[in-house]
């Protein structure tokens, strides 16, 4: 337990339009953001939250839900830019995730065999050194070394896409991964962001996938219940992974910062004060982040041939 709770200490905010440091000051400061936190109208279980007008979560007992205004009150209050319709989250605040759904039209899934993992992959970096000129603007350190954690995978059951990319922050050395799941539906794409450090993707996304079978379309919202005459989208499901709906590079909030406010807001709300000590204590023991290029060089990518595991049921 202590080494996921030690996980926020390297958290990075993945998502957003985007990216910002949270600079904490004094104590006071520390503490206000959290009461805000706290005040959000978090739903717990048993519950069912909105997830815009399209779907719902089913909220399970050691999890929490933000809906919309909420949502984008949280990404506010951790200096997200990006907007979100849903915010869940384990009551031990070792990741987050973020719900936004993009109202595209129906996106056929006939590229699910020909998805070209070094293609995509050449085509993140180029929208990340695009990115990169934006960063060095405003004065942030530059996202570099754009590998797979997990290469794309679409499932066919559940009509999910997901795919992972692990990054190196320029200066520091940090480390931040990105893991997105696109949940296809039939007027459109719900993109999940989930939020966590490397060192924890492991612990964290089998918790992850298991809480993501709560959401469910709608009635007449499933990719299932297409009918002739909807709208098609224009793009595929590459371009979902490429920057399609205008997502074209990683999303990192500071990597640098910790995240005492936001984890002693989650402690509080869940109920589970004993786990403030050992947010506080030195674990030595912690993992190294996983398949990190020695050299910093940016490889091709194929260093991990891991499609994924299914995530929900078989008709959401």
């Amino acid at each position: 337990m202590r080494q996921t709770v030690k996980a926020v200490l390297v958290c990075a905010v993945l998502f957003g339009s985007g990216q910002h440091f949270l600079a904490f000051g004094s104590g006071d400061e520390e503490s206000v953001r959290s009461n805000e936190i706290k005040s959000l109208n978090w739903k717990k279980h048993p519950s069912v939250a909105d997830v815009g007008s399209m779907a719902i979560y089913e909220v399970d007992s050691g999890f929490m839900f933000l809906e919309d205004p909420d949502a984008n009150k949280f990404m506010r209050l951790t200096e997200n830019t990006g907007d979100s319709i849903g915010i869940l989250v384990p009551e031990e605040g070792s990741w987050w995730a973020s719900f936004e759904f993009h109202e595209i039209g129906y996106v056929k899934d006939d590229e699910k065999d020909s998805l070209d993992s070094v293609e995509i992959l050449k085509q993140l970096r180029s929208n990340q050194k695009a990115d990169n000129k934006e960063r060095r603007r405003r004065g942030w350190p530059e996202l570099e070394n754009l590998n797979w954690m997990r290469k794309p995978h679409y499932d066919e059951r559940t009509h999910n896409l997901e795919w992972g990319v692990k990054f190196t922050e320029s200066g520091s050395g940090n480390t931040g991964v990105n893991y997105q799941t696109r949940i296809l539906g039939r007027k459109g794409v719900m993109s999940v962001t989930l939020v966590c450090s490397p060192e924890l993707l492991e612990d964290a996304l089998p918790q992850f996938k298991e809480a993501l079978k709560n959401f469910k379309y709608k009635a007449g919202n499933k990719y299932s219940e297409f009918r002739s005459g909807d709208r098609i989208a224009e793009i595929g499901l590459a371009a979902l992974i490429g920057g399609g709906l205008g997502a074209a590079a990683v999303k990192s909030g500071a990597l640098k910062w910790l995240w005492k406010v936001i984890v002693v807001a989650f402690v509080a709300i869940g109920g589970l004060f004993s786990k403030i000590k050992k947010f506080f204590v030195k674990d030595n023991g912690a993992p190294p982040a996983e398949d990190e290029p020695e050299d910093g060089s940016e490889d091709d990518g194929e260093t991990e041939d891991n499609e994924g595991s299914t995530i929900g049921g078989s008709d959401k």
